[in-house]
């Protein structure tokens, strides 16, 4: 049972950071071993996870700031018996872009029109829905006041939801590999008793998509999984602060591709197992389990998993992972169960896990056959309730740049631009300086009609400890980092630039093309999707940390030098007919990496060089042709020498807030 205190752990976590250590190369610790706890990170404690956000107050937003309000444009009452399910059905489907004069049918017409996001607001209060809920198309944002504030809630015994061997899902995002910026933020998902057929969330999105600060929950015996993810094609997605309680399964994952990732999830009470994935490629780090075991299924041997810094409790007997396909598990302690780890049949003895590999590391040159284990900083958050200190981008016309002059130099730590708009057409590289007590920059959505031109170009030039956050727009906005100040850019298509001397980058829900790092710089991406054919991450003497990264085409992924130091764990490599066959996918020329992916190909050329390493003037290659591939998990590569510097300096320490807005 999870208590109250154990769902808001994610407040303390958050006011932390946490780094990874040097790893040895140790197998799977002795049975009874004391929890695996490494100084200044993760607790090896169940529940020290993360999670959901419970107990945060309702987000505050400025009066006016959602066209598309659940409440006050479509008519739902909440907090009533009423049945609010038509509401929210006009609201997915209907007056798609009524201010433009557009009147679309979401149900019946298929738009991938990038330019027409559409953000849903939905306040405070309970609100019943009692019927299936989707629509057609991309960029579809569900916003609600915070887990446990807003709650969409399906009636006890409601029909179609009593068949637990054909289940339906309550809400649906669109399927394919279009379903592109679908994104549900703050709000809670219940399933009342007497549903043992439903589905919570039935979710895919692709290249920029997440789901955040969510509860999804079910009374006891009711629903059959909260996360399903089955459906081609899932991902690359980010879930991240997720709690979910109850249902017989909590998360299902299914289809090769493309990769979702996920972080801070607690998974307590299911009745099933807790995660369950079938031929995807999956990368989790914190990830709570307090259920029957085994708590993780990697069920095919075309599926992947990568966990990191997570805690398994069990009950019943069985291991608490049990895994037919590929397996990356580091920095994870089990209890109340037979062991940590089952491969293909096979029990490991042990119930805390320092690093595991479920077969040889493979290197080119003579390298340890473990993980970098580069530090992990948390992504910094920023909150601000009072709002008094927002000031929005109030364009007098079509194009008016000078209004968001006057609101950045307006002395407020928020500026906002309107949900789902179409901002202004660029035609220029005009440069917006960002002044340091700007602390947030938020689209709710909206997207920069940019002209071919580099769109919104924000400059950040002022040198400052506190982190700017640039998150929520669709696409079209360029950062131009060129100065010592940490920079967050979250949810969106994005185009960025550095500049000697700048400082730290966070990346979460990204997509973006060819980026370069310069020396001194610490990176950390959380789902980050590149595609072309150019080189995609250019690591010069940088330090880079990726969890999640989805290419296609046959740009380089990641080229390392000058020193740096570039850490992968997963997920998805995706050469199309396009690929170059003579370009590596990854470049180390006196650098080190590491690095473990999948990779799905169907026709057309292959990748026939995975690695290219250049250590002290001599070249080595790791190609297709290799005996030791396998066609599609590369389980974990190594490109370093043993006495290669893997800890860089401590890990910044900055204020930091619960939940975002």
């Amino acid at each position: 049972m999870l208590s109250p205190a154990r769902t808001c752990l994610f407040a303390l976590l958050a006011l932390c950071w946490s780094c990874g250590s040097s790893g040895g190369d140790s197998p799977p610790a002795p049975e009874n071993q004391p929890p695996l706890v490494i100084p200044g990170s993760l607790p090896a404690t169940p529940g020290a996870q993360g999670g959901a956000g419970l107990g945060t107050p309702a987000a505050s937003y400025p009066a006016g700031l959602f066209d598309h309000n659940l409440v006050t444009r479509y008519g739902a009452t909440p907090d009533d018996d009423t049945d609010d399910t038509e509401a929210l059905r006009r609201a997915l489907t209907k007056d798609w872009d009524a201010d433009l004069g557009d009147w679309v049918d979401r149900v019946t017409t298929v738009d991938h029109y990038y330019g027409r996001p559409k953000t849903i607001f939905i306040p405070a209060g309970r609100y019943l829905i009692s019927e299936p809920l989707t629509w057609v198309g991309c960029c579809v944002s569900l916003i609600g006041a915070g887990p446990g504030q807003t709650i969409l809630e399906l009636p006890a015994n409601s029909s179609g939801f009593d068949n637990a061997s054909n289940p339906q899902a309550l809400i649906t995002t669109p399927a394919g590999n279009h379903s592109f910026r679908q994104n549900i933020h703050g709000l809670t998902i219940h399933i009342r008793s007497g549903n043992p057929g439903a589905i919570a969330l039935d979710y895919v999105a692709n290249n920029s998509g997440a789901v955040t600060e969510v509860e999804i929950k079910a009374d006891t015996n009711s629903g059959h999984t909260g996360l399903a993810m089955t459906r081609y094609a899932p991902g690359p997605c980010l879930i991240k602060d997720l709690t979910i309680t109850g249902f017989a399964y909590g998360i299902r994952v299914g289809n090769p591709e493309y990769g979702p990732t996920f972080e801070n999830i607690i998974l307590t009470q299911q009745r099933t197992t807790a995660i369950s994935n079938q031929n995807n490629i999956l990368a989790l780090r914190r990830i709570s389990i307090d259920g029957p075991a085994p708590g993780i299924i990697n069920s095919t041997g075309n599926g992947s998993v990568m966990l990191l810094d997570s805690v398994i409790t069990g009950t019943g007997s069985g291991p608490a992972i049990d895994s037919e396909g590929a397996l990356f598990v580091r920095n994870v302690t089990t209890s109340q169960v037979s062991n940590a780890i089952r491969i293909r049949g096979e029990d490991l003895p042990g119930l805390s896990v320092t690093e595991y590999v479920d077969g040889a590391t493979t290197s080119v040159f003579p390298s340890p056959n473990t993980s970098l284990h580069l530090p992990i900083a948390d992504t910094p958050r920023y909150r601000n309730d009072d709002l008094n200190d927002w000031v929005a981008y109030s364009p007098s016309y079509y194009g008016d740049r000078n209004a968001l002059d006057t609101a950045l130099q307006a002395g407020k730590g928020t500026v906002y631009f309107s949900p789902g708009s179409a901002l202004f057409h660029i035609t220029d590289d005009r440069v917006f300086r960002v002044p340091k007590h700007v602390r947030r920059i938020i689209g709710f959505h909206s997207v920069v009609n940019n002209n071919g031109t580099a769109g919104l170009r924000l400059l950040v030039d002022e040198a400052s400890t506190e982190p700017l956050v640039i998150e929520r727009f669709g696409y079209g906005v360029t950062v131009v980092h060129a100065a010592q100040r940490p920079v967050v850019i979250k949810h969106g298509a994005y185009h960025y630039e550095d500049r000697p001397g700048a400082g730290d980058v966070w990346f979460d829900d990204v997509q973006l093309d060819h980026i370069r790092f310069t020396a001194g710089q610490r990176i950390w991406a959380r789902q980050l999707n590149t595609e072309g054919d150019d080189l995609h991450l250019d690591n010069i003497g940088s330090q880079l940390w990726v969890m999640g990264i989805k290419t296609e085409r046959k740009g380089t992924v990641i080229r390392t030098t000058g020193g740096g130091s570039s850490e992968m764990i997963g997920t998805l490599l995706y050469p199309l007919a396009g690929t170059d066959t003579s370009n590596p996918a990854f470049i180390v020329d006196n650098g080190a990496l590491s690095m473990s992916y999948g990779l799905s190909h169907y026709s057309g050329p292959n990748i026939e060089i995975h690695v290219r390493e250049t250590r002290d003037g001599e070249t080595r290659e790791f190609s297709r042709t290799d005996p030791r591939w396998t066609g599609r998990h590369m389980r974990l590569f190594t490109a370093y020498p043993a006495d290669a510097p893997r800890v860089a300096t401590p890990l910044p320490s900055v204020s930091a807030i619960s939940a975002d807005q």
